[in-house]
């Protein structure tokens, strides 16, 4: 896709890459997760093994402490996110590089403040944290590693932003599929060695510095002229810049608030014991969480391209059908984890983590419609109407605190999951999903039977059918159970297809379907004729 720069008298053509295939880029971002997921099935129980269980939570608090340097991202990257994609979509590449300059002079400035909030902090947590003196100094070594790792990715996170805005998404996943294998097979490597929770924390901040490397050789290529300059720093494009970040900022606040301070918590009422467990019950979330990213990655940044053009038809039929496929895969995935919750923990690491499996079933139930609306989350962000959202998200944190705190001082982890979960499922089913469908003037009526409804209840029908695997009620011989998971199954697939998806989204999926099928038969046509040959 090219253009012509009409204040360049010798017409210098600036070319715009070509949007990616969304459906590609969700596959790409899935095998990613599944070779990701798949290496932590095998590496991490070791490690928690090796490490023990008081290390491996001393791991965990770390991870979520430094969730806070999150905080002086202060909102820019979604800021400059949204203002390249708009700027793609506008095909305006000197605002592009405008935006690219300046959102890179106020990432540098803002990882400068992590370092130093690291060397501040560092020394009060670990009292407030109540950390044993036995873990201090490796508290201590931990969050500087962190820091610094956090640091380097804050500095070079506009080439991240760049490569998203223009929809390279098979080469990221490819990009993060090396880190993780790095990180992974890395950090089971120093675990073996001895090296302990400080060579998990070495060898994270190697494989950060190669992923950021990586996506600066990769940008330099998709994007020749793309210009970085600090000289090129631009105060009004700053200022814009800022004043979106201002509400994403509220958004960050509200989320390590709701995200993060659960195992701050979990660790004070119930010990590095109770936060190993918990610390176990998240990673398992995680990889539910990361499973729906990769459909969500892709979506955020074509809804910025579309504001761009300014063709608010196009938004809404893009945003409908991205919305019922996001619900049918979130029910999918969540039916799938909530049922084998108990099943998944005891392939993974073994018996004695019961108490995990439970955790994660309370976590993914309330993050559900979470993540089944997030479509419309993205939608508030392309269009610049994200203040509402940051507002709602500051008074669900404060709850969700308020909750997790009253609660997990009586009924400890369990306590904690589910004061964070509540205000979530609240306002998700009844608040957020009448500000988007007023946003974006679609109907309320329809968006909340598909999006919220009907996918809730195929989720809970393919939960509850798989749960009776591991709890069955009554036993009838040795089919029962599985016949039930079956029919649960046949049922919430039905529910899905007929209710939740419209006529044009199940096309496009038979479409895709078929496209594959085809591609497969010509793959093998062709390798039949080299082997005949």
């Amino acid at each position: 896709m090219t253009y012509i720069d009409s204040e360049k008298q010798n017409s210098i053509e600036f070319k715009i890459p070509q949007r990616g295939n969304l459906y590609l880029g969700a596959v790409s971002q899935w095998v990613e997760m599944g070779i990701a997921i798949l290496l932590g099935l095998i590496v991490t129980p070791i490690i928690i093994k090796t490490l023990g269980n008081e290390s491996y939570g001393l791991w965990g608090l770390v991870a979520s402490f430094v969730g806070f340097y999150g905080l002086f991202d202060f909102g820019l990257s979604q800021a400059i996110s949204r203002f390249l994609g708009n700027s793609i979509g506008a095909k305006d590449i000197r605002e592009f590089n405008r935006v690219a300059s300046t959102g890179k002079c106020l990432l540098c400035a803002a990882s400068f403040l992590v370092i130093i909030s690291a060397l501040v902090l560092m020394k009060p947590a670990q009292s407030i944290l109540r950390i044993p003196e036995v873990y201090a100094s490796k508290f201590c070594l931990l969050v500087m590693l962190s820091a610094a790792s956090v640091a380097v990715s804050m500095t070079t996170a506009i080439y991240g932003g760049a490569l998203r805005a223009s929809e390279d998404f098979v080469f990221m996943s490819g990009i993060q599929l090396c880190a993780n294998v790095v990180r992974s097979l890395g950090g089971l490597w120093a675990v073996l060695a001895g090296k302990g929770v400080v060579g998990l924390a070495v060898v994270a901040m190697a494989a950060t510095i190669l992923q950021q490397f990586l996506v600066y050789l990769r940008c330099r290529k998709r994007l020749p002229q793309m210009r970085t300059g600090f000289l090129n720093f631009d105060t009004a494009r700053a200022q814009s810049l800022i004043g979106f970040g201002g509400a994403a900022f509220v958004v960050m606040v509200a989320e390590i608030i709701r995200s993060k301070l659960d195992v701050i918590l979990v660790t004070r009422f119930g010990g590095l014991g109770q936060a190993g467990l918990y610390a176990v019950a998240l990673t398992v979330f995680s990889y539910f969480f990361r499973a729906m990213g990769a459909v969500l990655g892709v979506t955020w940044p074509r809804l910025n391209r579309l504001q761009g053009t300014g063709d608010l038809p196009a938004l809404q039929k893009f945003f409908k059908r991205v919305s019922h496929i996001t619900a049918a895969c979130a029910s999918l995935l969540a039916g799938i984890f909530i049922g084998l919750a108990p099943w998944l923990i005891r392939l993974w690491v073994g018996d004695g983590y019961e108490d995990s499996a439970m955790v994660v079933r309370i976590l993914i139930g309330g993050y559900f419609l979470d993540i089944a609306t997030n479509s419309g989350i993205g939608s508030l962000y392309a269009t610049g109407r994200h203040r509402y959202f940051a507002a709602q998200t500051a008074i669900e944190a404060v709850v969700s605190f308020t909750l997790a705190f009253l609660l997990g001082s009586k009924y400890g982890m369990f306590g904690v999951a589910i004061g964070i979960v509540i205000p979530i499922s609240i306002v998700k089913l009844t608040i957020q999903p009448w500000y988007v469908a007023r946003n974006l003037s679609i109907s309320l009526r329809e968006y909340w039977i598909r999006v919220i409804l009907m996918a809730t209840l195929a989720m809970s029908v393919l939960a509850g059918g798989l749960a009776f695997l591991s709890y069955p009620v009554v036993r009838r011989g040795y089919w029962a159970e599985p016949s039930v998971a079956v029919l649960a199954t046949i049922v919430s697939a039905a529910v899905l297809w007929r209710f939740v998806l419209e006529n044009t989204d199940r096309a496009v999926i038979v479409s895709r379907i078929k496209g594959i099928g085809c591609g497969m038969i010509s793959l093998r046509d062709r390798v039949l004729t080299l082997l005949n040959s």
